[in-house]
């Protein structure tokens, strides 16, 4: 919660015009004309783009902060309603957790002290619904008391104790409360009260408490047979931890991987293979590489292939393509190939389909060939090329276009492997200079949007095929009108870009990642304000 924890800006004192039907009122950064959008499209189109990329080119952490702080602020105001339904939203579907603590936490401050009006969602109610993991209640008081100081009002108070209730248990009490916490468990019961919901959180509460304040914890321990057996556990020494070490052993405990690998040493086969069974999908594939290294025996790598190939388990985990891909890079051996594939194609299930006519072009020029860092195997084109294919497939209807110098249009059919797809794609054109925009112009036809996957390093001959000309014109060599959307996915972060970003309907995002699959759906709907909340 640090990033977040800096004072916000004050609201702004006049609202955001809609930019639909007005003449430019404002400039991009890069000096381009631009909109201001309405407040309610702008709060919503920076939860999503917060969401996609890494950083952006031109602001910093503390300003873009400011910046969301600011419009929810304002947006309260006006509609505290709309700001209550987005916090679950961003908090269930798009997985963001300190954005939707912060929204949360800024609407009910605002209700509180500001002319706003109630409302039909509680504040009690927008509390608990930005809290959905066992270490959340500590990270909105820690918000709370960042901002306002140490006096919480009761709506906050009663959220908070309804979030502890219904996420505290044993299991997240060894994986959330470590000692090195500023605010743990403990602190969050002493300040909220929360009311236990069965004889066995009333003692988790006491026991979270004693061990807080180093008091005798004997007496709950037979309330909690989990954790007196975790405490049992790592009350071992080293050998005897490492003899006992098993599949049972770390079930029965309550181990998870990380707190059983401080206790274990150097991490080799046995400790894998007893931990295989009880790892989730998401430590599994970001541990792959490890089982390797360590060569686990064949029934534990067998157990891991069954695991990534458990499609309920792939669907409900919400992983898209590029992190099983990226996995599948960083493994040295063949063993997991099928079943990555696998997770793969089911994993496109979990890709918005777009509608309508798409038009995709995937950069291959020799940029796209580097590495994507010094430490990395990965080349720019892996996650370019693999996020190209799986949008096309899953699109109502996509025409795919692989471009360098050359241009070429690739063909695929909707149930085919995303990863014979991307080898296609890949292997369609020479990997030589960047013309993006004579590729766009000789593909757009009328298509709903446009998607460039590109570093943006755009050759200087041939600048959007019709020589170079300037940037506040309307959008490149007036081959996509304004109504139609062109969505950049920068995979390199250069300074200079190929397409100026901030006017209507022309978006660049920094670096892909899973959320990217879904923030052009997203920013679509919230330009045309067709929330999805």
């Amino acid at each position: 919660m640090a990033k977040l924890a800096t004072r916000p800006m004050a609201a702004p004192k006049a609202a955001i015009r809609s930019n639909k039907g007005r003449k430019p009122d404002t400039v991009t950064y890069n000096a381009g004309e631009g909109f201001s959008r309405e407040p309610k499209s702008e709060l919503f189109l920076l939860a999503v783009t917060n969401m996609v990329s890494e950083k952006t080119f031109y602001e910093d952490a503390k300003t873009r902060d400011k910046r969301f702080v600011g419009l929810i602020r304002q947006v309260a105001l006006e509609d505290p309603d709309w700001v209550a339904r987005f916090v679950p939203y961003l908090r269930d579907t798009m997985n963001m957790r300190t954005a939707s603590i912060v929204m949360a936490a800024e609407l009910v401050h605002a209700k509180l002290t500001k002319p706003v009006g109630k409302g039909l969602i509680h504040n009690r109610t927008i509390i608990d619904s930005a809290i959905k993991r066992a270490d959340e209640p500590a990270e909105m008081l820690g918000y709370w008391m960042s901002e306002w100081g140490k006096r919480f009002p009761q709506p906050v108070k009663r959220g908070v104790a309804d979030a502890v209730t219904r996420v505290y248990s044993e299991r997240s009490l060894i994986k959330y409360d470590g000692g090195g916490k500023a605010i743990r468990f403990a602190d969050v019961i002493d300040l909220v009260h929360p009311e236990a919901k069965a004889p066995w959180q009333s003692a988790l509460f006491k026991h979270a408490l004693d061990d807080r304040h180093k008091r005798d914890l004997v007496a709950e321990m037979v309330t909690l047979p989990t954790l007196a057996r975790n405490k049992l556990a790592m009350g071992f020494d080293q050998e005897i931890f490492r003899s006992m070490f098993s599949p049972g052993f770390v079930e029965d405990a309550g181990l998870t991987w990380e707190q059983a690998s401080s206790k274990y040493g150097k991490l080799d086969a046995k400790f894998w293979e007893a931990m295989i069974p009880n790892m989730g999908i998401f430590a599994l594939v970001r541990n792959l590489r490890n089982f390797d290294d360590a060569k686990i025996n064949a029934a534990a790598v067998q157990a891991a292939c069954t695991k990534l190939m458990d499609i309920e388990t792939i669907r409900k985990s919400r992983m898209f393509p590029l992190r099983f891909f990226s996995a599948m890079v960083a493994v040295k051996s063949l063993r997991y190939a099928a079943a990555l594939e696998e997770a793969i194609n089911v994993s496109v299930g979990n890709v918005p389909s777009l509608s309508g006519k798409t038009l995709i072009l995937c950069d291959l020029s020799g940029s796209m060939d580097w590495a994507l860092s010094t430490k990395s195997e990965v080349k720019r084109l892996a996650p370019a090329s693999i996020f190209a294919a799986a949008l096309a497939i899953k699109a109502e209807k996509a025409e795919l276009v692989a471009f360098s110098e050359e241009t070429k249009v690739v063909p695929f059919r909707k149930d085919q492997s995303v990863l014979l797809l991307t080898k296609d794609l890949v292997e369609a054109v020479p990997h030589l200079g960047t013309a993006t925009w004579q590729a766009v112009k000789k593909h757009f036809k009328d298509h709903d949007r446009v998607i460039i996957v590109t570093d943006e390093q755009s050759d200087y001959s041939g600048s959007w095929g019709l020589g170079r000309r300037d940037w506040t014109d309307k959008d490149p060599s007036g081959i996509v009108p304004e109504t139609t959307p062109i969505f950049i996915f920068n995979v390199a972060g250069y300074a200079a870009g190929t397409m100026p970003s901030g006017k209507k309907n022309r978006y660049t995002f920094g670096g892909l990642t899973d959320a990217a699959f879904t923030a052009i759906e997203l920013l679509e709907r919230g330009n045309d304000q067709e929330w999805p909340f």
